[in-house]
């Protein structure tokens, strides 16, 4: 189905990408397999082409993705710009899925078992480790939706999970959090999360107002900077 990439070394062939496809069909006696050659003598070269080779699989878990990201910054010392370039990506989709090697070890296993989706883990990194991981447990436990993790996580940075805990996560607020933002408010909050994948809160007082939004490290802010001055590039 996806042809394997082989660096022509001589007159014969150095595998970059695709060991288990050319085992299977060594397995199934094929003599021939697709492939496409490259001719490339850096050592530092293909081993970023295997990198990428791997990362643009489609069965690739959303931890094993992230880890291919880290390698290419890492071994192969790119930016987050030159990843997104290579492997046909929004640069924001390449700082959100390396912000999941940030989550506790738990909710990546979580993620490499595909118990939970890249839609639940944006949800939970913006939490401690150790609500991370409770909730986490929780939504596993439960089969929770993104949307019904987004609400309990919401209440969570609001104060209100005490009132939740012991009732499946859908208690009602506690009086002092109750009424504090309209349905309006609570609608752009979340379309701000969505837009810029980490936490946003809106305050409100009588004359004015403030937005904040979180960011984790240098990468982080450049991310959501980029999201905000977009027009301005």
């Amino acid at each position: 189905i996806q042809p394997v990439a082989v660096n022509r070394v001589g007159q014969s062939y150095q595998l970059i990408a695709g060991e288990r496809r050319w085992r299977a069909t060594k397995m199934a006696g094929f003599e021939t397999i697709p492939a496409i050659v490259h001719e490339i003598d850096s050592v530092q070269e293909l081993m970023e082409l295997s990198l990428i080779e791997n990362i643009q699989r489609d069965d690739l878990n959303p931890i094993e993705e992230a880890e291919g990201y880290s390698d290419l910054v890492t071994t192969c010392l790119l930016t987050q710009e030159e990843i997104a370039q290579k492997v046909g990506r929004d640069r924001s989709t390449v700082a959100n899925t390396l912000r999941l090697l940030k989550l506790p070890r738990e909710i990546q296993d979580r993620l490499r078992e595909r118990a939970l989706s890249m839609g639940h883990a944006r949800a939970l990194i913006s939490l401690k480790p150790d609500d991370c991981v409770e909730l986490g447990r929780r939504c596993v436990q439960e089969g929770m939706t993104v949307r019904e993790l987004e609400q309990i996580v919401k209440r969570l940075a609001a104060g209100e999970e005490d009132s939740d805990r012991g009732n499946g996560g859908r208690g009602k607020p506690s009086p002092q959090r109750r009424g504090r933002n309209d349905p309006l408010t609570d609608s752009y909050e979340e379309k701000l999360r969505h837009r810029f994948a980490t936490a946003v809160g809106i305050h409100r007082s009588a004359k004015k107002g403030r937005v904040e939004i979180e960011f984790y490290d240098d990468d982080d802010l450049e991310r959501i900077l980029e999201l905000l001055l977009a027009d301005d590039y």
